[in-house]
């Protein structure tokens, strides 16, 4: 199965578009490639010279044996690139620099050294090759795997050092129908790691995907398997299965993991693919794969892991529900990567970077190796990281609260980008002019697949189209975000600057220009203006809105295009970026941590999220009739433990947090103080949940807060005067959303 998706284009797709390249690794002598064609996998070894960039030649005078050095062109920093025949000769060399450097770093200003990038990524950025290119994602081997581990001690999880947690079943499923459990007859565990060893050779995947991959599943088999001195010889050169330390960017977040590779296949974690799509969604609960899943596609059926995890009593009571619990997590974890992973698979098809790494790399980097590969195509040397500074937000104002009926949304389409091409915006580093031309190209590859996507008659072409553009989109809006970046070498604060003053004035501009057409302003937020119609307009008319459109688009300057985002029958306007939307279809949007925060209990965010509902829909009376069925609920403990309870993600480490609250940097935190007492070490990244114990309505959260897994349904200790006390506090704050002149005769008062 192929698909030619290059149109010539070298710059966003790398300058040679060999198909079917499905995996890359170090070798002796330069590099192994696996190639995936007309279904049939062939390894070739190829030649491939390790190379890193210098400022300083010099400091490799007296190194031997001696690298070939060649000058690039223009008078940036990095204007050598120092190639060697071995990959321990580059270590090597390498090591030598940096010496030198850590000698004597006073004598330079930046480190007279580029290193760019693992064995992979260098043979990708040199070759100008991709992966996956003339392929579908169907046409990938994938494999999904799952496991349960037997929990001894009573622990919130096993432990991989406790000999008595055992590894008790192996699930995997392939991506063409294959589906194997192993370890249901009883297996000991040394001969179930090794049957699962060689389970994944002779399936011989692409990729292999898990939920919570890296530090779940994987990392427990490769600490057991240690343990048991069983060979993890996954790789498809025969090598083992190796793993570091390894941090991941997630908005404000940096996820600690401890990344694995296995040569000539490429890992996915989808439990990463949540993570990200919250980010921008704000709406997950959780992010166990059944969850994820379900959310993602309501009408399918996941089970509920909160309790069927219990895998020792399973193992030892029930193991064909066991089964079907492994079952229901492949499913859903096969549901969350089919769902969340097109553009990345795009995004591999593009990058000189691993599918692996096109998942848990930052926007920035990705396109500062899309630059990258393209200066070094040209020959030219490459400028110094540029340190960011403070950069100028975009313009946000409110001018109208409370309950708002018939609303209509415009924004400026891709503002900081259309900014950046009608401007000729580009950093004042780039002196090959690759950030314009980059910047274009993917503007105008995304209109493509945008049209492609409405032609496509078949859902599979359409859905691979619209994940491209998805990708484009990605890649285009993070142009602006890569200027501000820290410790990029194309980055210009100053241009990030510019960027965003300019932005401000376009969209004071536009809310201008709607009063002016007749249209009362509700919230201008960055690039957009919410607003109640003109007087007598009908909102409902295409024509009508068109000719609105029209109005606007007409007085702003060219370049610079407003779009219809939508119309909304109702709007709730609480404060700066703090909004709920419905729209046509009768769904709720809420947008901002003022109206419904991420940290507040299960109970708590539907709760809130249905009184939004209520009220967008008129029908706030009926909030009354919800707070007493909760309230009734939780009194008479009628409600699930899962939806009192909190899950929060570890930041830092548990080391650096004891240390800040003993110095008096930091207050105790429930989450952090379970985390503390808990039988497996926990690391950043890692969630825990837990509840509030005790019988007073006030208590102090981390010295009353107990782990969800010690919970007794039987024996039900959870503290009903605490959460109901917080019921209340929300029942004020749904009170508060609206203006009181709004609220008489509400709320079933």
């Amino acid at each position: 199965m192929t698909d030619d998706v290059r149109h010539g284009d070298d710059m966003l797709y790398g300058a040679d578009g060999s198909p079917g390249l499905c995996g890359v690794a170090a070798a002796d002598g330069g590099v192994r490639c696996w190639w995936r064609r007309d279904g049939e996998l062939s390894a070739v070894d190829e030649q491939f010279a390790p190379f890193f960039l210098t400022s300083h030649p010099e400091l490799l005078d007296d190194f031997k044996p001696g690298p070939e050095i060649i000058r690039l062109n223009g008078d940036n920093l990095y204007a050598w690139r120092v190639e060697l025949e071995t990959w321990a000769d580059y270590d090597k060399a390498l090591s030598h620099v940096g010496r030198a450097y850590r000698a004597n770093r006073s004598g330079f200003e930046h480190e007279p050294f580029l290193k760019v990038g693992d064995g992979a990524t260098q043979y990708l950025l040199a070759t100008g090759r991709t992966h996956y290119t003339g392929l579908k994602l169907p046409a990938v081997r994938t494999l999904f795997i799952a496991l349960r581990a037997y929990n001894s001690g009573g622990a919130e999880y096993a432990d991989p050092a406790v000999a008595e947690d055992r590894v008790v079943l192996v699930g995997l499923a392939g991506n063409d129908g294959y589906s194997e459990q192993l370890g249901l007859e009883g297996d000991d565990e040394k001969g179930l790691l090794s049957r699962a060893g060689q389970a994944i050779r002779d399936y011989d995947p692409d990729l292999l995907v898990g939920h919570n991959l890296f530090k779940g599943s994987l990392n427990y088999l490769l600490q057991r398997m240690k343990k048991l001195r069983v060979k993890a010889e996954w790789g498809r050169d025969g090598s083992r299965v190796t793993q570091r330390k390894s941090r991941a960017p997630a908005a404000e977040k940096q996820l600690e993991y401890p990344k694995a590779e296995i040569a000539g296949r490429n890992l996915i974690d989808t439990w990463f693919l949540a993570q990200y799509y919250d980010i921008v969604k704000r709406d997950l609960e959780r992010f166990d794969a059944p969850y994820v899943a379900g959310y993602l596609h309501p009408g399918e059926q996941f089970a509920d892991p909160a309790h069927s995890w219990d895998v020792d009593n399973l193992w030892d009571g029930d193991r064909p529900a066991l089964k079907r619990d492994v079952e229901n997590e492949l499913a859903a974890t096969r549901v969350v990567f089919e769902t969340l992973s097109g553009s990345y698979f795009a995004q591999a098809q593009m990058l000189p970077l691993t599918p692996q790494d096109c998942v848990v790399r930052g926007n920035g980097m990705k396109i500062n190796y899309l630059l990258l590969r393209e200066y070094l195509r040209r020959g030219e040397s490459v400028p110094a990281p540029v340190s960011g500074r403070f950069i100028v937000g975009g313009h946000t104002e409110i001018r109208r609260t409370g309950l708002i009926r018939d609303v209509l949304n415009v924004d400026m389409a891709s503002l900081y980008p259309s900014i950046m091409l009608s401007h000729h915006v580009k950093p004042g580093t780039d002196t090959g002019d690759v950030f314009q031309p980059l910047l274009r190209a993917l503007t105008t590859q995304r209109l493509e697949a945008k049209r492609l996507a409405r032609e496509a008659e078949d859902p599979a072409e359409r859905n691979l189209h619209d994940a491209r553009q998805a990708a484009f989109k990605i890649f285009i809006n993070s142009f602006f975000g890569y200027l501000g970046t820290n410790r990029m070498n194309w980055a210009d604060p100053d241009r990030a600057e510019y960027i965003t003053t300019t932005g401000q004035k376009l969209v004071k501009q536009l809310a201008g220009l709607v009063e002016d057409s007749g249209g009362s302003v509700i919230e201008i937020d960055t690039d957009g203006v919410y607003f109640t119609a003109p007087e007598n307009m009908d909102v409902e008319s295409e024509e009508e809105r068109e000719a609105l459109l029209q109005k606007l688009n007409d007085g702003l300057p060219e370049g610079i295009t407003v779009e219809l985002s939508g119309y909304f029958p109702a709007m709730l306007s609480h404060k700066v970026k703090n909004y709920a939307l419905l729209g046509e279809d009768g769904e709720v949007t809420v947008k901002g941590s003022g109206m419904k925060s991420r940290g507040l209990e299960p109970y708590l965010h539907r709760f809130i999220g249905d009184s939004i509902g209520l009220i967008l829909r008129g029908e706030a009376k009926k909030i009354a009739e919800l707070y007493e069925g909760l309230k009734q609920d939780i009194a008479e403990g009628k409600i699930a433990i899962e939806r009192l309870a909190k899950t929060d993600t570890l930041i830092e480490s548990l080391d650096v947090y004891s240390q800040k609250v003993e110095a008096g940097g930091r207050n105790r935190a429930a989450a952090y103080e379970v985390a503390l007492k808990a039988k497996r070490e926990l690391t950043p990244g890692d969630q825990v949940s837990y509840y509030i114990t005790g019988e007073k309505t006030t208590v102090t959260a981390f010295e009353a807060a107990k782990p969800l897994r010690e919970y007794d349904p039987q024996e039900p200790d959870y503290n009903v005067k605490y959460y109901l006390k917080k019921l209340d506090q929300n029942l004020k704050k749904v009170k508060g959303f609206l203006p009181k002149e709004q609220q008489e005769g509400l709320f079933g008062e």
